[in-house]
Protein backbone atom coordinates (compact mmCIF):
# COMPACT_ATOMS: atom_id res chain seq x y z
CA UNK A 1 0.00 0.00 0.00
CA UNK A 2 2.79 2.48 1.09
CA UNK A 3 4.32 1.98 -2.43
CA UNK A 4 1.05 2.42 -4.52
CA UNK A 5 0.47 5.76 -2.31
CA UNK A 6 4.22 6.93 -3.44
CA UNK A 7 3.39 5.73 -6.77
CA UNK A 8 0.28 8.05 -6.93
CA UNK A 9 2.02 11.01 -5.39
CA UNK A 10 5.08 10.75 -7.61
CA UNK A 11 2.32 10.79 -10.70
CA UNK A 12 0.14 14.00 -9.03
CA UNK A 13 3.76 15.83 -8.35
CA UNK A 14 4.81 14.87 -12.45
CA UNK A 15 1.47 16.15 -13.52
CA UNK A 16 1.63 19.38 -11.79
CA UNK A 17 4.99 20.11 -12.86
CA UNK A 18 4.07 19.40 -16.30
CA UNK A 19 1.27 21.89 -16.15
CA UNK A 20 3.74 24.57 -14.26
CA UNK A 21 5.73 23.94 -17.55
CA UNK A 22 2.55 24.02 -19.42
CA UNK A 23 1.59 27.47 -17.88
CA UNK A 24 5.14 28.45 -18.04
CA UNK A 25 5.41 28.35 -22.29
CA UNK A 26 1.80 29.52 -22.72
CA UNK A 27 2.62 33.01 -20.55
CA UNK A 28 5.88 33.48 -22.55
CA UNK A 29 3.30 33.52 -25.43
CA UNK A 30 1.61 35.58 -24.39
CA UNK A 31 3.87 37.86 -23.37
CA UNK A 32 5.67 37.53 -26.93
CA UNK A 33 2.32 38.37 -28.52
CA UNK A 34 2.09 41.72 -26.69
CA UNK A 35 5.78 42.75 -26.67
CA UNK A 36 4.94 42.28 -30.66
CA UNK A 37 1.76 43.94 -30.66
CA UNK A 38 3.44 47.28 -28.45
CA UNK A 39 6.36 47.22 -31.39
CA UNK A 40 3.76 47.10 -34.18
CA UNK A 41 1.95 50.04 -32.62
CA UNK A 42 4.92 52.21 -32.12
CA UNK A 43 5.81 51.79 -35.74
CA UNK A 44 2.47 52.21 -36.72
CA UNK A 45 2.16 55.77 -34.78
CA UNK A 46 6.01 56.94 -35.71
CA UNK A 47 5.33 56.08 -39.49
CA UNK A 48 2.15 58.13 -39.16
CA UNK A 49 4.51 61.11 -37.12
CA UNK A 50 7.06 60.97 -39.89
CA UNK A 51 4.45 61.21 -42.22
CA UNK A 52 3.14 64.38 -40.72
CA UNK A 53 6.63 65.49 -40.78
CA UNK A 54 7.42 65.68 -44.08
CA UNK A 55 5.48 68.71 -44.65
CA UNK A 56 8.83 70.63 -43.56
CA UNK A 57 11.13 70.83 -46.50
CA UNK A 58 14.06 70.70 -43.59
CA UNK A 59 12.98 67.53 -42.35
CA UNK A 60 12.99 65.92 -45.66
CA UNK A 61 16.24 66.78 -46.18
CA UNK A 62 17.51 65.71 -42.97
CA UNK A 63 16.32 62.01 -44.32
CA UNK A 64 18.02 62.10 -47.38
CA UNK A 65 20.84 63.29 -46.21
CA UNK A 66 20.82 60.62 -43.46
CA UNK A 67 20.03 58.09 -45.60
CA UNK A 68 22.47 58.73 -48.49
CA UNK A 69 25.22 58.35 -45.85
CA UNK A 70 24.15 54.59 -46.43
CA UNK A 71 25.80 53.29 -42.97
CA UNK A 72 24.04 49.72 -43.84
CA UNK A 73 25.29 49.77 -47.79
CA UNK A 74 21.37 50.73 -48.83
CA UNK A 75 19.65 54.09 -47.95
CA UNK A 76 18.88 53.79 -44.26
CA UNK A 77 19.03 55.47 -41.28
CA UNK A 78 18.40 54.42 -37.83
CA UNK A 79 16.47 56.40 -36.18
CA UNK A 80 18.62 56.57 -32.90
CA UNK A 81 21.53 58.03 -34.91
CA UNK A 82 19.33 60.97 -35.95
CA UNK A 83 16.87 61.87 -32.93
CA UNK A 84 18.78 64.29 -31.01
CA UNK A 85 19.66 65.88 -34.35
CA UNK A 86 18.83 69.90 -34.24
CA UNK A 87 16.42 71.23 -37.20
CA UNK A 88 15.67 74.85 -37.62
CA UNK A 89 12.07 75.05 -38.91
CA UNK A 90 10.51 78.71 -40.03
CA UNK A 91 7.07 78.80 -37.88
CA UNK A 92 8.94 76.91 -35.14
CA UNK A 93 12.46 77.43 -34.59
CA UNK A 94 15.43 75.04 -33.28
CA UNK A 95 13.45 71.81 -32.46
CA UNK A 96 15.51 68.49 -32.25
CA UNK A 97 14.10 65.61 -34.79
CA UNK A 98 12.41 63.51 -31.56
CA UNK A 99 10.62 66.88 -30.70
CA UNK A 100 9.49 67.60 -33.52
CA UNK A 101 8.12 63.94 -34.62
CA UNK A 102 6.15 63.16 -30.97
CA UNK A 103 4.37 67.20 -31.63
CA UNK A 104 3.05 65.71 -34.93
CA UNK A 105 0.99 62.81 -32.99
CA UNK A 106 0.12 64.48 -29.47
CA UNK A 107 -3.61 63.17 -30.74
CA UNK A 108 -3.01 59.84 -31.26
CA UNK A 109 -0.34 59.46 -28.47
CA UNK A 110 -3.45 60.14 -26.20
CA UNK A 111 -5.71 57.88 -27.56
CA UNK A 112 -3.20 55.32 -28.23
CA UNK A 113 -4.33 51.61 -25.58
CA UNK A 114 -0.38 51.08 -25.84
CA UNK A 115 1.97 53.87 -26.45
CA UNK A 116 2.29 56.47 -23.98
CA UNK A 117 4.15 59.66 -24.94
CA UNK A 118 7.02 59.05 -22.41
CA UNK A 119 7.28 55.49 -24.77
CA UNK A 120 7.41 57.36 -27.54
CA UNK A 121 9.84 59.87 -26.63
CA UNK A 122 12.15 56.98 -25.79
CA UNK A 123 11.24 54.72 -28.73
CA UNK A 124 14.76 54.11 -29.58
CA UNK A 125 15.56 52.62 -26.37
CA UNK A 126 12.83 50.21 -26.63
CA UNK A 127 13.50 49.45 -30.47
CA UNK A 128 17.01 50.39 -30.63
CA UNK A 129 17.08 48.64 -34.54
CA UNK A 130 13.93 51.38 -35.84
CA UNK A 131 15.24 52.31 -38.67
CA UNK A 132 14.12 54.64 -41.73
CA UNK A 133 14.46 53.86 -45.86
CA UNK A 134 14.15 54.78 -48.88
CA UNK A 135 13.75 51.24 -51.07
CA UNK A 136 13.79 53.16 -54.21
CA UNK A 137 13.23 56.22 -56.83
CA UNK A 138 16.33 57.65 -53.61
CA UNK A 139 17.92 59.64 -56.79
CA UNK A 140 14.39 61.20 -58.20
CA UNK A 141 13.47 62.44 -54.90
CA UNK A 142 13.96 66.45 -54.21
CA UNK A 143 13.40 66.90 -51.23
CA UNK A 144 12.23 70.64 -51.38
CA UNK A 145 9.73 69.93 -53.68
CA UNK A 146 8.28 65.87 -53.09
CA UNK A 147 6.82 64.78 -50.02
CA UNK A 148 6.74 61.22 -49.77
CA UNK A 149 4.64 59.02 -48.35
CA UNK A 150 5.45 56.82 -45.81
CA UNK A 151 4.74 52.73 -45.14
CA UNK A 152 4.96 51.24 -41.73
CA UNK A 153 6.36 47.51 -41.89
CA UNK A 154 4.70 45.45 -39.62
CA UNK A 155 5.79 42.19 -38.09
CA UNK A 156 2.84 39.98 -39.74
CA UNK A 157 4.43 41.55 -43.53
CA UNK A 158 5.53 39.00 -46.05
CA UNK A 159 6.22 38.96 -49.65
CA UNK A 160 3.41 37.28 -50.31
CA UNK A 161 0.88 40.34 -48.90
CA UNK A 162 -0.82 41.88 -51.79
CA UNK A 163 -1.74 45.05 -49.97
CA UNK A 164 0.67 47.07 -47.98
CA UNK A 165 -1.07 49.84 -45.52
CA UNK A 166 0.09 53.81 -46.45
CA UNK A 167 0.37 56.91 -44.51
CA UNK A 168 -0.55 60.20 -47.10
CA UNK A 169 0.84 63.69 -46.14
CA UNK A 170 -1.64 64.08 -43.35
CA UNK A 171 -0.92 61.20 -41.88
CA UNK A 172 -3.81 59.50 -42.76
CA UNK A 173 -3.57 55.33 -43.70
CA UNK A 174 -5.19 53.31 -46.91
CA UNK A 175 -4.30 50.56 -48.77
CA UNK A 176 -2.46 50.19 -51.53
CA UNK A 177 -2.06 47.13 -54.17
CA UNK A 178 1.64 46.16 -53.95
CA UNK A 179 0.97 44.69 -57.89
CA UNK A 180 -0.64 46.89 -59.38
CA UNK A 181 0.17 49.84 -57.54
CA UNK A 182 2.40 52.54 -59.57
CA UNK A 183 5.58 52.99 -57.51
CA UNK A 184 7.69 55.38 -59.81
CA UNK A 185 7.68 57.96 -56.83
CA UNK A 186 9.90 57.54 -53.66
CA UNK A 187 8.55 56.48 -51.00
CA UNK A 188 9.69 56.25 -47.05
CA UNK A 189 9.69 53.04 -44.86
CA UNK A 190 10.08 52.44 -41.37
CA UNK A 191 10.58 49.29 -40.26
CA UNK A 192 13.00 47.26 -37.76
CA UNK A 193 16.16 46.93 -39.34
CA UNK A 194 17.87 43.45 -40.57
CA UNK A 195 21.54 44.35 -40.35
CA UNK A 196 22.22 45.68 -37.33
CA UNK A 197 21.96 44.37 -33.82
CA UNK A 198 20.67 46.10 -30.68
CA UNK A 199 23.92 48.00 -30.12
CA UNK A 200 23.84 49.47 -33.49
CA UNK A 201 26.86 47.21 -34.97
CA UNK A 202 26.38 45.96 -38.09
CA UNK A 203 25.71 42.12 -38.55
CA UNK A 204 26.25 42.15 -42.20
CA UNK A 205 29.33 43.24 -44.71
CA UNK A 206 28.97 45.11 -47.73
CA UNK A 207 28.66 41.34 -49.22
CA UNK A 208 26.46 40.12 -47.03
CA UNK A 209 28.49 37.99 -45.15
CA UNK A 210 27.59 37.42 -41.44
CA UNK A 211 30.08 39.21 -39.17
CA UNK A 212 30.56 37.77 -35.98
CA UNK A 213 29.89 39.63 -32.76
CA UNK A 214 32.80 39.85 -31.62
CA UNK A 215 34.14 41.44 -34.65
CA UNK A 216 31.39 43.98 -35.35
CA UNK A 217 32.87 47.52 -35.43
CA UNK A 218 31.20 49.65 -37.77
CA UNK A 219 28.31 51.89 -36.66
Amino acid sequence: MKTFIQTILLIIILFLAACEQQNKEDLAVIQQDEETQIIDEAIDMFAIATSKAMKYPEFRQLIRTETNKQFDYDYDVLYRFIEDKDLYIKGIGEITVAELLINQIETELVNSPYISRQFFSEISKHIPTLNICVPFQYDNWDPTVYHPEVIPVLSYYDESILRIEVCDQLGNKYFRDVASSDWNDPVVVVCLSERVDNKGYLTVNAGRIYIPEEARFIS
